[in-house]
């Protein structure tokens, strides 16, 4: 550390679905206020290599207008572009194309922030690339799991020996949830045992609840309702986000409370389309806003102008979705998989159901419509357990800690 300032170097990949040009929204914000709280920070952050035949594509020509280089909210960010391979059966091969196309940058930025420790945002393909670069630096590197190995480590048995090799050679992994810990320890026994549990933090100025004025506002300015219950989904329209059991509990709501209830789908996805058939084949058409894809910035006016949240998700991290609902003091109805347990208490700060489990979904739902008391009570009482567990200088504080240690380890 020079100076006593630590200098922290983020690897990372761009999505073309991220909410800002240097990271994921979530990973984005974190970054934010570990350089607020004095550390100095520099972002690599790899971009697919996108030549323009492939422009017509949205996500490919979001890829090659990128920038090379700038800074977001005073933290420099280099944009080196690697080969993606296509294809999740060939994903585990994106560690080692990240790490050869972002090497030469790597090795200029060192040049001028020798940096002290490496912070990989996800164990593949980013930590891939991040533990073979603190090994060529001789710096710890520091791997964070937001969800991501429920998933990239079941595209195939390569994909699975690349998250496992991760795993027992970064020096400290950090995961979202307890949950996501057990699962790394499943995975690969030699992960390190001293593994780090960050909770994600809540943008709690946007992020807030909403008195009535404010929600008829809200519903005037977004063309919803005003007298009606609002159920909704914030999350992505995808068959693993429970979207089509919402689909069966919200046709049920409307056989018992009529027009008392409206249905509002907050995201866009891959399964769209076949959401859409299936809202036709139920006869729900012109019952359901579907919001789509909004910017972060607008996702919090949709959210408070709602009331109850039905998130049937079939697995998860800790969904920031919850957090973000439950800050703005709405109850939310959720499935009690990953580290979703771990943020609900049931029966007080929200409600707990199993996958699937139709019957239970219609039953929390129907308790909350039935009483303005009961939703404000839990709404109330889930604000106040995400304020005191999930704020962003909490989750700074606690990776700066992490980086420190992992330095004195190393």
């Amino acid at each position: 550390m020079t100076g006593g300032r630590l200098r922290v170097l983020v690897v990372s990949v761009l999505y073309p679905r991220s909410y800002n040009p240097m990271l994921g929204v979530f990973a984005h914000q974190q970054v934010r206020h570990i350089a607020a709280a004095g550390v100095d920070v520099r972002v690599v952050s790899g971009v697919p290599w996108a030549p323009r035949p492939l422009w017509f594509k949205p996500k490919w020509r979001a890829y090659g207008e990128a920038p090379r280089e700038g800074e977001v909210d005073g933290v420099r960010v280099n944009y080196p572009r690697y080969v993606e391979m296509p294809g999740s059966i060939n994903f585990s091969w994106s560690g080692i194309a990240l790490y050869a196309a972002i090497s030469r940058t790597v090795a200029e930025i060192h040049s001028e922030f020798p940096f002290d420790v490496i912070h990989a945002n996800t164990v593949v393909p980013d930590g891939f690339a991040g533990v073979w670069l603190a090994r060529k630096y001789g710096v710890p590197c520091v791997c964070v799991s937001r969800g991501d190995l429920n998933i990239y480590p079941h595209y195939g048995p390569m994909s699975m020996r690349a998250t496992r090799y991760v795993l027992r050679r970064c020096d400290r992994l950090v995961t979202v949830s307890g949950d996501l810990a057990r699962v790394a320890r499943g995975l690969e026994p030699q992960t390190p045992e001293n593994i780090a549990v960050v909770y994600n933090g809540c943008d709690f100025e946007r992020f807030k609840p909403a008195d009535a004025v404010e929600i008829a506002e809200l519903r005037r300015e977004l063309d919803l309702p005003e007298d009606r219950i609002i159920l909704f989904l914030l999350g992505a329209i995808e068959e693993n986000k429970g979207i089509f059991e919402l689909l069966e509990v919200y046709k049920r709501m409307l056989a018992k409370w009529g027009d008392g209830v409206h249905l509002v789908m907050i995201g866009g996805g891959k399964h769209e389309a076949a959401f859409r058939s299936r809202i036709s084949e139920m006869g729900l058409d012109g019952l359901i806003t579907l919001a789509g894809s909004v910017s972060h910035s607008m996702v919090s006016r949709w959210v408070r102008a709602c009331d109850i949240m039905i998130f049937p998700t079939h697995y998860e991290g800790v969904p920031n979705a919850v957090l973000e609902t439950m800050a703005c003091g709405k109850p939310v109805i959720a499935t009690a998989v990953g580290g979703i347990p771990e943020i609900i208490r049931d029966g007080e700060t929200g409600c707990l159901v199993n996958v699937k489990d139709v019957d239970a979904m219609v039953k929390s739902a129907d308790m909350l419509i039935e009483s303005a008391g009961l939703r404000k009570k839990m709404g109330d009482a889930a604000s106040v357990s995400v304020r005191a567990h999930a704020s962003w200088k909490k989750n700074a504080d606690s990776m700066i800690n992490i980086y420190k240690e992992a330095i004195r380890m190393n």
